[in-house]
C-alpha cells in the first residue's frame, strides 16, 4: 500500500480489520489465552517500529508543513485547544472507573474475562446482552487489552482511548485527501471534537465510527487504482466486516451504504467490473466476519441477530413488543431528528447532481443515504428506544464526512471559479450548523458532557474494581457445587466468578434470552425450576440482597411510566418474574451457600431449607 495519501492512516484501518478477522479465527478454535494475545501485540508494536523508521521523515515534513499553516495566531490557539480535548477526551477512557453499574457488573465485565478462561466468547444462552450486543469482535479487544493487565479498568481503552486516536487520524487523513485549507480542517475538527461518544456502557462507539470513517477513505483514496480495483472493495469488506463484528446496530448503516456504492458501481462501470467488485467485497466479508457468525449460530442460536434469526431471544418465542398508539407522534419526531437532514441532502444532490465534484458524488450520496435509512431501519427495530445513542455511530462519521465533502468542494471551485460557490456556500453553512447543533444536543440535553465531568474526577480518585473480599465470596460459593456443574448467575458482580471452575451462565435480563422453548415467565417458579433442570441447571446464584440492581421499590413504577419504551418495559417484567420466582424457590430449595448478600439454591433438593 502507498503512502502518499493516507498511508498511516490506511494501515491502521486494514490492520484493526485483520486483527478482528483473525480473532474470528482463533475463538473457533478456542486459541484465545493471553499467551496468544501478548505474541499479536508484541507483533504488532514491532510493525509500528517499522513503519515508523520507514516513514519518519516524510511525516515530519508533513507535520511540519502542517503546523506551518497555524497563523495568525488565533488559529494556532484553536489548533491547539482541538488538540487538547480530543487527548483528554482519550486519557479520560484509559482507567477512569466510570462504568455502568447495570450492564458492566451484571454482563459486560465477564464477557472478556470469560473468553480469556475459555479461549474463546463462550456460550451465555440467558444473557440478552450475548445473543443481541455484538458477534464477539469487541469482547476480543477488550480481551486484548486485559491480557496485558487484568485491571478492568483497561477494558475502555480499545474503543474510546485508540479508537478515538484512530478517528482523528482517518479524520485528518481525508482532510488532507480533499485539500481542505487550515481553517476549514479546524472547523471539521470542532464538530469531531464536541460530537460526544454518548457512552453509556463498555460496549463499543468510537472504533466503529472510526472503521466507518476510514470505509470512506478507502473508497475515496487513489492509492487502490481504479474506483472499482478488487484490492479496494476487498479492504472495504474486511472493514466493514470488523465493524459488523463490533457492534450489532451498526449493521443497517453501513450495509445500506455498502449496497449503494455497489449499486452506483453497476451504473457507473462495466458489469464485469461492478460484479468483480462486489465478489471480492463479498469475500472479505465472508472472512472477516463468516467465523463469528458460526460461532454466534452454534451459541446464540442465530448467525447474525436478528437479520438471519432471532436465536435465543426471547422475541423467538414470543411476539414483539409494540410501541402504543399514542406514542407514534413522539417514535416519528425521534426517527425524523436522525433521519431527515440526510435524506434532505440526497434530494439536493439529485436535484443539482453538477454542484458536487464527480470524484465525490456517489460516494456522498451513499453514505448519505444509508446513514437516513439506516437510523430510520434502527429506530423502527427499537421502537425508537435510545434512538439517538444507538444512532451516533454512524450518524458521527456521517456527519464530519458530510463537512470534508462540502468544504472541499468550495475549494474546488475557489480553484477553479464557476458557479458552484454561490451555490454551495449557504449549503455547507447550514450542514456544519446542524452538525455542531447535533453535537451540542447529544452532549447537553443527554448529560454526555457531564460524562466528562464524572470521567474527570473518577480518573483522579481511581480505584481497582475488585471490592475487597469479592474474589474470595465468588471462590467460597462456587466450592459449594460440583467442579464443571453449570451455575446460573443473576448477580449485581457477576464478573468475579472463576469461569474455570465452572460454567459460569449469566442472566442479565432473565427471560429475555434462554434455551428453546423459553424460560417461563408468569409460570410460577415451580415451572422456572422445571425448565431449568431439564436443561441441566441444577444451581442457580441470585444477589438477593440488592436484587440484583433491579429492586422491585424501583422499577415497578417503570412497568406503568415506560409504556412508550416497550422493550425496556419487557426487560422489566421479565427479570422482575424471575427475581420472584427465585426468592420463593429459595424458600423450599436447600441453600447452599448464604452469606447474607448472595444465596446459591440447588434446584433438586427439597430438603428443609439449610443457610449456610
Amino acid at each position: 500500500m502507498g503512502c502518499r495519501n493516507g498511508g498511516w492512516a490506511l494501515a491502521s484501518v486494514l490492520g484493526v480489520s485483520i486483527l478482528i478477522a483473525l480473532g474470528g479465527f482463533l475463538n473457533l478454535a478456542h486459541l484465545i489465552r493471553p499467551s496468544i494475545l501478548i505474541g499479536i501485540i508484541v507483533l504488532g508494536n514491532l510493525l509500528l517500529i517499522y513503519r515508523v523508521r520507514e516513514s519518519f521523515h516524510a511525516v515530519h515534513l508533513r507535520v511540519q508543513s502542517f503546523l506551518a499553516q497555524l497563523h495568525p495566531r488565533w488559529l494556532a490557539s484553536i489548533g491547539l485547544l482541538l488538540l487538547l480535548l480530543i487527548l483528554g477526551r482519550a486519557a479520560l477512557s484509559s482507567y477512569t472507573g466510570n462504568f455502568n453499574e447495570t450492564d458492566d457488573f451484571d454482563a459486560y465485565f465477564a464477557f472478556p474475562l470469560k473468553m480469556l478462561a475459555k479461549g474463546n466468547f463462550a456460550a451465555d444462552p440467558f444473557s440478552e446482552r450475548r445473543v443481541t450486543a455484538s458477534l464477539g469482535g469487541s469482547v476480543y479487544l477488550q480481551a486484548i487489552a486485559l491480557s496485558v493487565n487484568n485491571d478492568l479498568r483497561a477494558i475502555n481503552v480499545p474503543d474510546g482511548t485508540l479508537g478515538l486516536l484512530l478517528f482523528a487520524v482517518v479524520c485528518f487523513s481525508l482532510c488532507r485527501l480533499a485539500r481542505l485549507n487550515i481553517r476549514q480542517i479546524l472547523c471539521v475538527f470542532t464538530i469531531f471534537a464536541l460530537t460526544p461518544e454518548y457512552r453509556v456502557n463498555s460496549t463499543f462507539v468510537v472504533l466503529p465510527a472510526a472503521l466507518v470513517m476510514g470505509c470512506f477513505l478507502i473508497v475515496l483514496t487513489r492509492e487502490f487504482g481504479s474506483a472499482v480495483s478488487l484490492r479496494r472493495y476487498f479492504t472495504l469488506g474486511l472493514a466493514v466486516a470488523g465493524i459488523c463484528t463490533l457492534k450489532s446496530t451498526m449493521i443497517p448503516g453501513i450495509s445500506l451504504i455498502c449496497a449503494a456504492l455497489l449499486a452506483f458501481e453497476f451504473f457507473r462501470a462495466s458489469i464485469s467490473q461492478a460484479f468483480r467488485a462486489a465478489a471480492a467485497f463479498g469475500t472479505a466479508i465472508c472472512v472477516g466476519m463468516g467465523p463469528w457468525m458460526i460461532d454466534s449460530k452454534i451459541k446464540s442460536g442465530t448467525a447474525l441477530y436478528p437479520i438471519l434469526g432471532r436465536g435465543y431471544d426471547f422475541t423467538a418465542y414470543s411476539s414483539l413488543p409494540h410501541v402504543p398508539p399514542g406514542a407514534l407522534p413522539a417514535l416519528a419526531i425521534k426517527t425524523g431528528i436522525v433521519s431527515i437532514p440526510y435524506l434532505l441532502m440526497v434530494v439536493f444532490i439529485l436535484l443539482y447532481p453538477r454542484k458536487l465534484p464527480h470524484a465525490y458524488r456517489t460516494v456522498t450520496l451513499a453514505v448519505l443515504l444509508g446513514t437516513g435509512l439506516g437510523t430510520m431501519a434502527l429506530s423502527y427495530a427499537t421502537q425508537g428506544d435510545s434512538i439517538l445513542r444507538y444512532s451516533i455511530t454512524i450518524m458521527w462519521p456521517a456527519n464530519i464526512f458530510l463537512a470534508i465533502v462540502l468544504f472541499a468542494t468550495l475549494s474546488e471551485s475557489e480553484r477553479a471559479p464557476r458557479k458552484l460557490s454561490a451555490w454551495m456556500r449557504p449549503i455547507s453553512a447550514v450542514w456544519v450548523a446542524w452538525a455542531l447543533v447535533f453535537a451540542l444536543m447529544a452532549g447537553i440535553a443527554n448529560g454526555a458532557y457531564g460524562s466528562w465531568k464524572t470521567a474527570c474526577a473518577s480518573l483522579l480518585h481511581s480505584k481497582p474494581l475488585w471490592a475487597p473480599g469479592e474474589r474470595e465470596e465468588a471462590a467460597a460459593l462456587q466450592a459449594t457445587i460440583p467442579v464443571g456443574a453449570p451455575l446460573l448467575t443473576h448477580m449485581t458482580h457477576a464478573y468475579t466468578a472463576d469461569f474455570n471452575r465452572n460454567p459460569i451462565l449469566i442472566a442479565d435480563f432473565p427471560g429475555m434470552a434462554s434455551l428453546p422453548p423459553g424460560l417461563p415467565v408468569g409460570q410460577g417458579p415451580e415451572a422456572l425450576a422445571r425448565y431449568l433442570v431439564q436443561h441441566s441447571v441444577r444451581y442457580v446464584a441470585y444477589s438477593y440482597y440488592d436484587q440484583a440492581g433491579f429492586p422491585h421499590a424501583y422499577f415497578d413504577s417503570k412497568i406503568k411510566s415506560w409504556i412508550q419504551r416497550p422493550w425496556a418495559r419487557e426487560q422489566v417484567i421479565t427479570t422482575l418474574d424471575f427475581q420472584d420466582n427465585i426468592s420463593t424457590l429459595a424458600k423450599t430449595r436447600r441453600h447452599l451457600f448464604d452469606d447474607g448478600r448472595v444465596y446459591v439454591l440447588d434446584l433438586m433438593d427439597s430438603s428443609p431449607v439449610e443457610r449456610q
